[in-house]
């Protein structure tokens, strides 16, 4: 996933999936900034509220870049745990319709396996 590319249009996965290669030291606090940044800015229906919050959990790995990660108060593991906290809390909240996330109200409450009626799209 390219950067450039995730800032304007991240899906949950996407997000998913920029957590794990920052935790695995594949992707930049810097970058991982970027995404979150682009992908809150473009999520339609997020509460403003998410945004403060967001922004404090970015912080220390803005900071970060300052400094080696050696002498940071913090582990990429607790600050990526956080992120996917807030991520979890932003999908339930105003859940995305895109290609790669979308699922009917039905198929989202539906127990694993369950059918799920599908639109009649005949008409």
């Amino acid at each position: 996933m390219s950067t450039d590319a995730a800032v304007t249009a991240a899906t949950p996965h996407e997000l998913e999936q920029a957590l794990a290669a920052y935790e695995h030291d594949r992707m930049s606090g810097g970058a991982l900034c970027l995404v979150f940044r682009g992908a809150a800015s473009t999520w339609p229906g997020l509460p403003a509220r998410f945004a403060p919050v967001l922004e404090s959990l970015l912080q220390p790995l803005e900071s970060s870049a300052l400094f080696s990660e050696e002498s940071c108060a913090f582990s990429r593991h607790d600050l990526a745990a956080s992120l996917r906290q807030w991520l979890q809390a932003a999908v339930q909240r105003a859940p995305l319709n895109t290609p790669n996330t979308t699922k009917t109200a039905g198929a989202m409450n539906a127990a694993p396996g369950a059918a799920v009626p599908q639109e009649d799209t005949t008409r």
